[in-house]
Parts: C-alpha cells; structure tokens; sequence
C-alpha cells in the first residue's frame, strides 16, 4: 500500500504515519482508498467530461442557480444541464465516499441507529416456518445478538424472508 502511494508521488511523511499507527484494517483501507487505482466509474467519466468544477461549485453550497450553472457545462458528451448535474453528484459522491472522517461518522451512525426489519416472502409461511419468529421482526441492529442476525440472513438465503 505505501509503495503504491508511493509510486504515485503522493506518500508524505504524515499520511505514511497514519497508515503505520492505523489499529485496524478497517482504518487503514479508509486512508488508501483516495489513492487506491480506480476502476473506469462513473465519476471518472464525468471528470473526463470537464465536470469537476461543477461538482466543486455543488460541494462548496454557495448561493447559486445551479441549474443555470449547470447549463455551461452542456457539451457533445454532456448534452443537457441535468446530465451535467448527474455527473457532478457522481463526483461529490465519490470524494465523500473517500473522505475517512465521512466513512467513520456513517459508520457511527449506522451503528447506533440502524434498524433491523424482516418480513415473510409471501406464500413461504408453510416451508419457513423455523423463522415464524422473524415473520414479522424489526429490531435495533446494535441490540441483535449475532446469532438473530445469522437466523435472519439464512432466512433470506432461503428465500423465505426478507430483509430491510
């Protein structure tokens, strides 16, 4: 991984001490993962069409009309001010998706409030009816003991419940 930045130019002596002090590989991915070569996605795409300046204006939430902004991105590979838009978003997306301190508080939050729901796939009552427990279920995920959890996901497995 610090040869990978490395090749790129981009390893500094802080970020290289950040990586070496990480606790866990969660931590550690979320600190390459700027740097990490990338796969043709949407956001390069939009980047590739010039839309990054847009993307810069939407992230920075200035009073502006965006939609007139968007209009002078229009171009043979983005032909309308919604496309534009669409692609802007994809770039703002990915900047916060490779932003670590965005991941850890999602993560926070997801842990915190995230609600566990499960619901009988119709006509399955008879054939899972070693799940009728979870028929009907909604629950903390933080207050789950791991073996619910596991019954739950073997139940969509089965295709006799589903999860939201």
């Amino acid at each position: 991984m610090l040869k990978s930045i490395g090749k790129q130019g981009k390893l500094n002596p802080d970020l290289e001490s950040r990586i070496k002090a990480a606790d866990n590989l969660t931590e550690v991915e979320d600190l390459y993962l700027p740097y990490k070569p990338k796969k043709k996605t949407r956001a390069s795409v939009a980047r590739e069409n010039g839309l990054e300046p847009l993307a810069r204006i939407i992230l920075k939430q200035k009073e502006v009309m965006i939609h007139e902004k968007a209009g002078e991105f229009i171009s043979e590979k983005v032909p309308t001010a919604e496309q534009a838009l669409q692609g802007a978003r994809d770039i703002v997306a990915e900047w916060i998706n490779e932003n670590k301190q965005a991941r850890d508080h999602v993560r926070r939050h997801f842990a915190r409030e995230a609600q566990l729901t499960a619901r009988v796939v119709p006509s399955m009552e008879s054939e899972g009816i070693k799940y009728k427990d979870y028929f009907d279920f909604s629950g903390a995920l933080d207050k789950c003991p791991s073996h619910r959890i596991l019954a739950l996901f073997r139940g969509e497995k089965e295709k006799v419940l589903r999860l939201d």
